[in-house]
Parts: C-alpha cells; structure tokens; sequence
C-alpha cells in the first residue's frame, strides 16, 4: 500500500441556540479529498464530495397543567455534491460477462446531486416524580421522495448499465423511555 492522500476545506456554520422554544442550525462546507496511487497520478477519491449543506429548525411546545411534557417537531434538509466513482467499460464488461471498470479514470465520474429532507414531530412525556420521560414520535424520512443515486453497476443479463437508487420515502415511528 503506497500512495499519498490528502484532504482540505472549510466550514461555516450558523447556529440558533435553543431559546423559547425554538432552535435551529445552517451549515454549509467546501472539502476535497484527493489521492495518488503508485502510477503518480492525482485522483480524486471515494470522499471527495465538493460541497455539503445541511440546515435543521425546530420548535417545542410546552404542554400540561404545570408544561411538564413537550409536543415538539423539526425539520432537516441536507444535500451534497454528489460521490465520485469510477466508470465502467461498457465494451469490455460486455467481452467479459461481468464488470470491468476503467480504473485509469479512477472516481472520474459523479453520481446526482444528493438531497433529502426529513420531518419529525413527536411528543415528551415527563413524569412527575420519578426521572423517567417517554417520547413518542413520527419521522419521515426522504419526505420529498427524492430518487437519489447510490451506484452505477454493469447488469450482465441485460448487457446494459444500470443505475441503482436510495430509498425513496420512509415513514418510522418511534417510541423511547429515558431514564
């Protein structure tokens, strides 16, 4: 294993503290992350995603005779540049019967923009004399149903290149005890 890497960006971030009830984060960053193998030539690597930008806001109610239990809900949105890959030979994968990739244009090549936005509302229970809080909640995760790309992959039954997709929308629901 020879070879040098390296890594470079910077960060800015916006930052809401939580205060009556409300609480929020922007975030935004520029990084590259570049490698060289034993040919001497610099590439870009698996992590080098360019950009990055998050933003989460969110808002709790106080609930309850004595506002002892909170109804509370967020909402998160992230998106990337895309993750670099490496290219498949179309004509010698189909020659071979299985992917054959063109690792001298090693992580050339970028999957679509990444995007998704998350929603989540819940509910906390505190009880009164013990130390013990329930929460219950609903999240949606990907609620845009974003199709966002996980891979490009050589099909060898069909002879074609196939690009495969993240999970679209994904409901969960949740429920804790915290003690």
């Amino acid at each position: 294993s020879t070879g040098d890497a390296f890594g470079y960006g910077a960060e800015l971030s916006l930052e809401k503290f939580f205060s009556e009830g409300y609480y929020g984060l922007v975030s935004g960053a520029y990084q590259r992350a570049m490698y060289r193998g034993s040919d001497n030539v610099w590439r870009n690597s698996a992590f080098d995603v360019i950009g990055v930008g998050s933003m989460v806001v969110g808002k709790e109610f106080k609930i309850g005779p004595k506002k002892r239990n909170t109804i509370y809900a967020d909402l998160r949105f992230n998106i990337h540049g895309g993750l670099p890959y490496t290219p498949v030979d179309l004509d010698a994968s189909r020659a071979a019967g299985f992917e054959v990739l063109k690792e001298h244009q090693a992580y050339s090549e970028r999957l679509g923009l990444y995007k998704r936005i998350d929603l989540r509302i819940g509910a906390r229970f505190n009880q009164r004399k013990k130390r013990i809080s329930h929460h219950i909640y609903i999240e949606a995760m990907n609620v845009a149903n974003f199709k966002n790309d996980l891979t490009i992959k050589y099909d060898a039954n069909t002879g074609e290149l196939v690009r495969a997709k993240q999970f679209g929308f994904l409901p969960n629901i949740f429920y804790q005890i915290r003690f």
